[in-house]
C-alpha cells in the first residue's frame, strides 16, 4: 500500500529479485476516503518452491 508510483516501484523491484517469481499482480485499488494511496495484491512464489 502506498502512492501509485511507490507501489509500481516496489512491484517492479520484486520482479527483479532472483529468489522470487511474481505470479500475479492485482490492479490498484484506491484506499477509502480522500487518501491518495492505493493497494495492490501481489502473489509471489519462492524460486525454490517452483523447482
Amino acid at each position: 500500500m502506498g502512492l501509485p508510483e511507490e507501489v509500481d516501484a516496489v512491484t517492479a523491484a520484486l520482479s527483479e529479485l532472483p529468489a522470487v517469481q511474481v505470479v500475479a499482480v492485482s490492479r490498484p485499488y484506491p484506499c477509502r476516503g480522500r487518501d491518495l494511496r492505493v493497494r495492490v495484491y501481489v502473489e509471489i512464489r519462492s524460486v525454490e518452491e517452483s523447482r
